[in-house]
């Protein structure tokens, strides 16, 4: 379970020079990436630069019929939703063959590794995840249209500030909220859901992206929400950087996000230390590796 200490304080990694350090380090391994692709990497890139084309084409079509789709839906995360569905042991493999040639680490096998770690179930978390937070924009946008100002205002803060406020702290969450709830009496009640969504959007194609190095790392959920808590500044900075491409670019997202996995490689080689290979996972060695990364920071 995820410390309250979390919860109600802004989160100490999430400060300007860990943002800066996250947006240098996925500007440094996208270029990092795009230099070194192999023959297979190669071909698999120019694959997806193709499908990400024709999904947006046939999304961008689909636009033009249901309006409802460009309020609700980003072409470029739904893309990568598909990817991350259609995909998984190809980015796998990108991020496993990438960490072995960034850390040559001899117990790293990406071709074993993309093979054993994803199952029919895993394939589906990206697109159900979107599909949920389609489906909770819609709901807050009908709820909100008829309500009073007055209202319709309470509900926006409430709504904004629970899911700001584990992730960012109260008092920031609360002061955020409020600017977003003046502002959007001058504007439209709509620019502060997508912002808002904007930001779960965000953190969503981080883990996405992560997914590959959690499938195989000896942590439980709590540990997974820890560890990420423990290194949120470093994290939003990479993954803001990934984020912004793909929605200024959404018909090459697919490609993107293939590039982003080989790019998360540098970032797990920074940010963690390698994990003890042939170790018990109940063992002390291992107990011990597990709290150096929680405890990341600190």
């Amino acid at each position: 379970m995820v410390s309250p200490v979390f919860v109600s304080r802004r989160p100490e990694s999430l400060n300007y020079r860990n943002l800066i350090r996250g947006v240098k380090i996925a500007v440094y391994g996208c270029i990092k990436s795009i230099q070194t692709l192999e023959g297979k990497q190669r071909w698999v890139a120019l694959k997806l630069g193709a499908y990400s084309i024709v999904l947006y084409a046939i999304l961008n079509f689909l636009q033009t019929w249901i309006r409802e789709l460009s309020v609700l839906c980003d072409l470029g995360m739904v893309i990568v939703g598909v990817v991350e569905c259609a995909m998984q042991s190809e980015l796998d493999y990108m991020f496993w063959a990438s960490l072995h040639a960034e850390t040559s680490n001899e117990h790293i096998n990406p071709e074993n590794i993309a093979k054993s770690r994803r199952n029919g179930r895993d394939r589906l978390q990206a697109p159900v995840a979107l599909m949920q937070g389609i489906l909770r924009k819609a709901a807050l946008m009908i709820l909100i249209s008829p309500l009073p100002t007055k209202w319709a205002v309470i509900l926006l803060y409430c709504w904004s500030f629970s899911q700001l406020q584990y992730r960012f702290g109260s008092e920031f969450a609360a002061v955020i909220s409020t600017a977003m709830c003046l502002y959007s009496l001058k504007t439209s009640f709509f620019w502060s859901i997508n912002l808002v969504n904007h930001v779960w959007t965000l953190e969503l194609c981080i883990r996405m992206i992560l997914s590959p190095y959690f499938k195989d790392a000896k942590f439980n959920r709590g540990e997974q929400e820890l560890w990420i808590t423990s290194r949120s500044g470093v994290l939003y900075g990479f993954g803001l950087v990934i984020y912004v491409f793909i929605m200024k670019y959404p018909w090459l997202s697919g490609l993107l996000f293939y590039i982003s996995h080989s790019s998360a490689a540098v970032l797990i080689s920074a940010i963690t230390e390698p994990q003890p290979a042939n170790l018990p996972l109940n063992g002390k060695e291992m107990s011990r590796w597990v709290s150096r990364q929680l405890l990341w920071g600190l």
